[in-house]
């Protein structure tokens, strides 16, 4: 096991790397192929919602004005349309397949397409900003630093001053594969 300091010795050398843009692109390909080729069986294993991430929603204001960056199938909507939320959702995914498994029912939920790869991805929203912005599991898609450090910059003018963002991400330097 790798101690703490030496993790944050590989990160910091880790995020000096420049990722060839060719590569960038082939990632990027290979992740829109796979969630458009398997969405509808990969949102049929997101069914259950992780215990962090409920107990997170919980907290989340019934008026607040929540974007969902990466939204999948709309689990985050679904949850809090369970706790009586009557604020505004907005989600955000590339991925045609999943946002059909969303449900689009709900008046205040509205669901987007568009790539959070893109440098305009932040154009199909409705003006105004948000409080909180949420994003689970999906920083860790965007390949390389410059790629998500312009994604978080784009967020960032997105959040309402004071605002929250709430992430989650693949913590690849924990994982033994």
């Amino acid at each position: 096991m790798t101690t703490y300091p030496n993790r944050v010795r590989a990160y910091r050398k880790f995020t000096k790397i420049k990722m060839q843009p060719e590569v960038t692109s082939q990632l990027l390909d290979i992740n829109q192929r796979f969630y458009e080729s398997f969405g509808q069986s990969f949102s049929a294993t997101r069914q259950r919602v992780q215990p962090g991430v409920r107990r997170v929603l919980g907290l989340i204001s019934p008026q607040a004005r929540v974007l969902d960056l990466g939204c999948g199938n709309g689990f985050a909507a679904q949850v809090l349309n369970q706790n009586q939320f009557a604020g505004i959702y907005d989600g955000i995914d590339s991925s045609a397949p999943l946002l059909q498994e969303a449900d689009h029912t709900s008046a205040n939920v509205h669901f987007f397409q568009a790539d959070l790869a893109s440098a305009d991805w932040e154009a199909c929203l409705p003006t105004g900003k948000y409080d909180p912005i949420l994003s689970f599991a999906v920083i860790h898609h965007l390949p390389g630093i410059d790629l998500r450090r312009a994604f978080l910059l784009r967020l960032r003018t997105l959040l309402e001053p004071g605002g929250i963002f709430i992430h989650s991400h693949w913590q690849f330097l924990n994982s033994q594969r």
